[in-house]
């Protein structure tokens, strides 16, 4: 694997939501069901880059199980389970620091959606956000240093950078921080996309079903 290809796969990975959203605001395609859609066709531009430029398999940016199916289901049940007791634990932690409302002021944007479109942006968000902020550069950049964690840090900052926006303010990004290292752990020991896009996928469809208790949140 040459770096020029992995450079390539990478901007595609860092910049690809960005771009996609640039262009539907060009052709004035530009609304939250245009912006949900265009994070599949990263995906598949990813996949594609995967199979066609580098000739490699998707095994080798992680969509593989985690043993078994029955260990992969428990693994991402498990990996919920510990994000969304994350939550609880640290919430005191976070209402002690400025912008302690932050996270919910964000998930208010989403009460008026319908459960079913809910649900289709959380799965959304797991399934198209872990390859490229996870699974691609965590197994390329490992692959090229020998040091898969430097690929999760660099992961992780580029999905916490791209989160800033309308939505999300800056401290509600920070405390996305905390999500963000455990499913990053989860895939360290699994090696497993399926697992922490399930996870990912899951524990957001919790935060937006509740969406409505955090309307007034300011």
């Amino acid at each position: 694997m040459t770096l020029l290809l992995v450079l390539g796969g990478l901007c595609l990975c860092f910049l690809g939501f960005e771009g996609m959203s640039r262009l539907l605001d060009a052709v004035g395609a530009e609304s939250d069901r245009a912006t949900h859609l265009g994070k599949w066709v990263v995906l598949l531009a990813l996949v594609a880059w995967v199979l066609g430029v580098e000739q490699r398999t998707l095994a080798s940016i992680g969509w593989r199980l985690a043993g078994t199916p029955v260990e992969s289901v428990w693994w991402a049940l498990g990996t919920t389970v510990a994000l969304l007791a994350a939550n609880v634990v640290f919430e005191p932690l976070w209402a002690r620091l400025p912008g302690e409302r932050a996270m919910e002021t964000g998930l208010a944007e989403f009460a008026g959606l319908s459960v079913g479109e809910k649900v289709f942006v959380s799965v959304t968000a797991g399934v198209t956000e872990e390859p490229p902020f996870r699974g691609y550069p965590i197994e390329r950049i490992g692959e090229l240093t020998g040091f898969p964690v430097l690929g999760a840090v660099v992961g992780g900052v580029a999905f916490l950078a791209g989160h800033v926006g309308e939505v999300w303010s800056p401290a509600a990004v920070a405390r996305m921080a905390q999500p963000t290292i455990i499913l990053t752990v989860v895939y360290l020991a699994t090696g497993s996309l399926p697992v922490v896009m399930a996870a990912h996928a899951l524990n957001d469809t919790v935060g937006l079903l509740l969406a409505e208790r955090y309307v007034d949140a300011g």
